[in-house]
């Protein structure tokens, strides 16, 4: 896991948990509980769309924390914006009315977080993540205000590694008993240098002030942009639609130009006396064509409420690709007719995602699950998202230092059924029904069975083939899958579950016909 929410946290699960420990935790609680499945890509682009949002109504001078080598921490990627506010807290009335104005703004966003104010970004940094108390709560955040001159009793009694030192250096201190900052401080600098080095000196200027700290400032990366300034603001619809069609157009004429397409397309309509109203749409495939594009996004504007009149239309190219190019073949005119295809199916999943959404058009992705039911995954078409699981799932990401999950077992019994592409039945029902035993054979599997009140005899069967989950996805589960024909000729898929506990169980998984 890479992060816990505030509830579950109580209950002591901890990042980096093993997923079935902390679902055994939160059923133990009898807590209502949902399990995301992490997207690093979305995650980061999540994060630089706030840093978008901050960048617009806080301060120019937003950055991004750079890579875990940034803090000698293990951190999957980076987690924490740093403004740059020098000179902004008159614009706000106050500092403090600074940190409650980029409370509002998380609060729009439906993010809670904590901030810091200090002298130094270092310092910052250090207290959002190591001071374990002395914060203020604000709708669900978090804020401190450190008054100027006040860091190094602020930053005091926070643990070394809170000055970003690396693992060696931090461990290093630990073993000569230095818990605090204050401790590294009051040392002579010369037998630090001599020691530990000079990167501990420079964090610890970094962290006062003393020497500038360089930080890599976001960017929103946009390959094309358009600017519409209306003569009068308006909240019609027809004058906002044919003023956006004529952006469109102006930035698909520079991208076809440069034999490049739109994967991603943002409009921000800027209000007289409201916040600023963004529409994004997202594209299947890269594209130039000005039609389409401008159908895409009047639709999505057509199901966007404006509470007041537009002054301002800003279209931009937040992603973008090249154009696929097809060669022709001399004869016939097949790859003609897929290229028309490919085109044909990629707007209309963009058609479909920009009516219904994104989340509802969505094709079938694998898993390296071995279990039938959780073998695939929807994905969607339109555009990556967070997929949800739900508890006791064990379909999670699994490192590359594990062992990859076991996969099921031909027995040589099973002849030529391997190679079979009916192997797998084409109806596979979503909770297997379970079977009673009404005759047992003389081998593994029973003559005669009961499923939903009517009984069945079986004929032939087919198998085992052993499926079965590694102990490392919690609870292990072990099944013998069968294809039996029963009288009345259908073809089933049946599985015995077998547990050490329990009695071994029959259910009926998958029909083939």
């Amino acid at each position: 896991m890479v992060a816990v929410c505030h509830d579950c946290q109580s209950l002591g699960i901890r990042p980096h948990q093993p997923l079935y420990e902390a679902t055994d935790l939160i059923a133990r609680a009898s807590l209502p509980a949902v399990v995301y499945r992490h997207d690093p890509l979305a995650d980061s682009e999540a994060l630089a769309n706030l840093a978008n949002v901050f960048q617009q109504q806080i301060s120019p001078l937003v950055g991004i924390e750079p890579e875990a080598a940034f803090c000698g921490l293990s951190l999957p990627q980076p987690q924490t914006l740093l403004l740059d506010v020098t000179g902004l807290g008159d614009w706000f009335g106050d500092e403090q009315a600074l940190l409650t104005e980029a409370v509002r703004v998380l609060g729009t966003q439906r993010l809670r977080a904590r901030l810091a104010l200090t002298d130094t970004s270092a310092a910052a940094w250090a207290l959002a993540r190591f001071q374990p108390s002395g914060f203020s709560r604000q709708d669900g955040s978090e804020t401190l205000l450190v008054p100027p001159g006040d860091t190094r009793l602020a930053v005091g009694n926070l643990p070394p590694r809170a000055m970003r030192l690396a693992s060696e250096t931090a461990h290093q201190l630990d073993r000569l008993g230095l818990r605090r900052i204050a401790d590294v401080m009051e040392l002579p600098r010369d037998g630090l240098a001599a020691r530990l080095g000079s990167d501990l000196l420079r964090r610890i200027d970094e962290l006062m002030g003393k020497v500038p700290q360089t930080l890599t400032m976001h960017h929103a990366a946009v390959e094309e942009s358009a600017v519409c300034a209306l003569e009068y603001p308006t909240s019609a619809r027809e004058i906002l639609e044919h003023r956006l069609r004529g952006l469109v157009e102006q930035v698909a004429t520079s991208l076809a130009a440069r034999r490049r397409g739109a994967l991603r397309l943002a409009c921000r309509l800027e209000m007289v006396q409201h916040p600023p109203e963004t529409v994004e749409v997202g594209l299947f495939a890269p594209t130039s064509d000005a039609k389409h594009l401008s159908r895409l996004m009047v639709g999505a504007m057509e199901r966007r409420h404006l509470p007041g009149m537009v002054q301002k239309i800003t279209l931009a190219v937040t992603l973008g690709g090249p154009l696929l190019q097809y060669q022709p073949t001399m004869f016939g005119d097949d790859s003609i007719s897929q290229v028309a295809m490919r085109r044909s199916l990629a707007q209309m999943v963009e058609t479909l995602a920009g009516r219904l959404g994104r989340e509802s058009v969505v094709g079938i992705e694998t898993s390296r699950n071995p279990l039938p039911e959780s073998a695939f995954k929807p994905k969607p078409l339109a555009g990556e998202s967070r997929s949800t699981l739900s508890l006791g799932k064990t379909s999670t990401p699994r490192s590359s230092s594990r062992k990859s999950p076991r996969q099921s077992t031909l027995p040589p019994s099973l002849g030529p059924l391997a190679s079979d592409p009916l192997r797998r039945p084409l109806r596979l029902f979503v909770i297997p029904e379970p079977i009673d035993v009404i005759e047992v054979g003389t081998e593994t599997v029973p003559k005669r069975i009961r499923v939903a009140n009517r009984i069945h005899r079986i004929l032939q069967h087919w198998g085992p083939e052993r499926i079965e989950t590694g102990w490392w996805d919690g609870p292990q589960i072990r099944r013998d899958y069968y294809r039996i024909e029963i009288e009345c000729g259908a073809w089933w898929w049946i599985f015995r579950q077998l547990s050490s506990k329990t009695p071994a169980t029959w259910k009926l998984h998958g029909q083939f016909t």
